[in-house]
């Protein structure tokens, strides 16, 4: 019985790929046996394969013709934009959009198989789009060093995190057995250049420069960000609140007028 394994093979692990041009996830494979069989390549896109959502399915492919026999679509947001390469099982992005960045998955499978573990592989691309979101797709929790690790941060990340420290030969949860302490993690947008900080300011209200219904309160050197009431912005200087109908705080994020 002649062997009929499949390997699929990737150039890069990480393509760079920039707002309304074009990119390519190269992929590639073989078959053990050396012969020239009808594959069906499948891309997916999603964080791993067991969830990896079907994108783009081409059937019939061989190196030979290097085209599909038939080729479709699979996902609406991707139509009209990915195709196969004209030289190899590659996914070719001719748009690329904000929304793209994401892992892919390549997956190559012997027509008519079972989907064994030989009749088919599938390895993954990372595609990261500059100018829109940029953070990583690869969202992973890991310890270091007693240290928690957080790869890919997102909005839901934000929050207070304890690091407990216990006793392995106490089983009660006593004050010398046990210790705690936590950690505020706070998540900003890539905008956000200019952070701010309540490093060396006076205790006080700050405005917020990207947006007109929040505030930062500085209490000892401690930053707290707070949200005005619903129709209010905040209102810098005010003696006695710290936001204000739009109508009296004046221009940014007022229309009052100077006199």
């Amino acid at each position: 019985m002649v062997e009929q394994e499949v390997d699929v093979t990737l150039t890069f692990e990480e393509v760079t790929g920039y707002l309304g041009n074009s990119a390519t996830l190269e992929c590639d494979y073989t078959i053990s046996s050396g012969q020239d069989l009808p594959v069906t390549v499948t891309w997916k896109q999603g964080d791993g394969p067991r969830y990896a959502e079907e994108i783009f399915t081409c059937t019939g492919y061989t190196k030979d013709d290097k085209s599909c026999v038939n080729a479709q679509v699979t996902k609406i947001q991707y139509l009209n934009r990915i195709q196969i390469a004209n030289s190899s099982p590659s996914l070719v992005f001719t748009k690329v959009e904000a929304e793209d960045n994401h892992n892919y998955w390549c997956q190559v499978s012997l027509e008519g198989s079972n989907l064994g573990e030989e009749q088919v592989d599938m390895k993954s691309v990372v595609l990261r789009v500059r100018g829109g979101n940029e953070n990583p797709k690869m969202h992973s929790v890991t310890i270091e060093a007693n240290n928690l690790v957080i790869t890919g941060l997102k909005k839901s990340d934000a929050g207070r995190y304890w690091c407990e420290m216990r006793n392995a030969a106490m089983y009660g949860i006593g004050e010398i057995a046990s210790d705690a302490k936590s950690t505020v993690v706070e998540i900003l947008s890539e905008n956000d250049r200019n952070v701010f900080t309540c490093e060396g300011k006076a205790d006080g209200l700050y405005s917020d420069p990207y947006q007109c219904n929040m505030y930062y309160e500085c209490v000892m050197y401690v930053k707290y960000h707070r949200p005005c009431p619903t129709g209010t912005v905040f209102a810098p200087g005010h003696p006695l609140y710290a936001c204000e109908h739009p109508a009296n705080v004046p221009a940014p994020c007022g229309t009052l007028k100077n006199n």
